[in-house]
């Protein structure tokens, strides 16, 4: 828990002092290299807007699960994103952003739509899933789709839901296990991943808001582990967000495997990239989830991991973790004028580890 909240720039209340570490070995909390949270920022030009006004006043299907369903799966892909509040948009603060999601968010006003489409001409991403757009900020329907002239289709207004089970992308279709929600559009066909050049950016589109069937949801000690992805649409999706989302990133993951989690993080020093080994958890649907990990949680890693970065410069790199004294620096190169590939051997990913590296 404590590596999970540092990872994401955030403080742990502790309710007792950490407990002692074994022998020789640092206290978890007060290892070196631990980056100061104050002068911080997250290290990605992706981001999903968070529309408080769009959970406010819900249409047809709840908020929430879109948008942290898709984040979750940008976590396990290894791709950096970070939550843009509704404030953002009229602050300055899409200046460092280069793609903008904006997932199920009904509930837009004016404004926001206009800097939503500024920011796409002005050579910026962005990505609408479901009832995107479709309604003003109080939850009433608009009489016409606002991204209707960008696309050359409309949406049917009050939205009409339909099922699905099963989808074309990239020339091909996948059968699901389930049927699944998804937007009627004019047509009545399923749209995804449509794209829109719009100036010097683009619009992308998609009527079924794959991260709201993906979303796993929080569950406490004792419960029955519910947690069960329909595999063929989680690919799809992870495909989707890796085909659209994945390249030009300040991080690109080459070879990390599955299970362990990062988070990138720019400071005045240069760049932090933390990762925690979760590769070991494993919990099959209905098992009851237990109150303690096993040590065998951390799992081993076998494989050197591999993962590029953009700076302009790179003179040190550095890793630091309680599960080791001081400071192993591990091996870089540089692959073109701003980018370089930095490879960790395994032994120094036990548990949780930061990798430092300064310009």
């Amino acid at each position: 828990g404590w590596a999970l909240n540092t990872m994401n720039n955030q403080v742990t209340w502790n309710i007792s002092a950490p407990p002692e570490p074994p022998s020789g070995l640092p206290v978890y909390t007060a290892f070196d290299g631990i980056p100061d949270r104050r002068t911080s920022v997250p290290a990605t030009d992706t981001a999903i807007l968070y529309s408080l006004s769009s959970k406010d006043w819900v249409v047809n299907m709840g908020y929430n699960p879109e948008p942290l369903g898709t984040s979750e799966l940008l976590n396990d892909l290894n791709i950096p994103h970070k939550f843009l509040l509704e404030e953002s948009l009229a602050s300055g603060k899409l200046k460092d952003v280069r793609n903008l999601l904006v997932l199920n968010a009904s509930s837009l006003s004016d404004e926001q739509i206009k800097i939503i489409r500024d920011f796409a001409a002005n050579g910026g991403t962005v990505y609408l899933s479901a009832h995107a757009g479709t309604c003003d900020l109080l939850g009433n329907y608009r009489k016409k789709w606002p991204f209707a002239d960008i696309f050359g289709f409309s949406l049917r207004l009050p939205v009409k839901m339909a099922k699905t089970k099963s989808i074309t992308y990239d020339g091909k279709t996948v059968p699901f296990t389930a049927s699944y929600p998804v937007i009627a559009g004019e047509p009545g066909a399923v749209k995804i991943a449509v794209e829109a050049k719009f100036g010097k950016g683009r619009f992308i589109y998609s009527s079924i808001p794959f991260g709201s069937q993906l979303a796993e949801d929080e569950q406490t000690v004792g419960d029955a582990y519910k947690f069960k992805p329909d595999p063929k649409l989680y690919d799809l999706y992870a495909a989707l967000l890796t085909d659209h989302f994945k390249q030009g990133q300040v991080f690109e993951a080459v070879r990390i495997p599955r299970g362990v989690l990062t988070s990138v993080w720019r400071s005045p020093e240069g760049l932090a990239i933390h990762l925690l080994n979760a590769s070991g958890v494993k919990i099959k649907p209905r098992a009851r989830i237990p109150s303690a990990m096993k040590e065998s949680s951390w799992g081993v890693l076998t494989e050197p991991l591999v993962m590029n970065v953009r700076m302009p410069k790179l003179s040190k790199a550095y890793l630091s973790s309680p599960d080791f004294e001081g400071k192993k620096e591990v091996k870089y190169q540089k692959l073109d004028q701003n980018r370089w590939q930095i490879t960790i051997p395994p032994e120094l990913l036990k548990r949780y580890s930061i990798l430092k590296l300064f310009p």
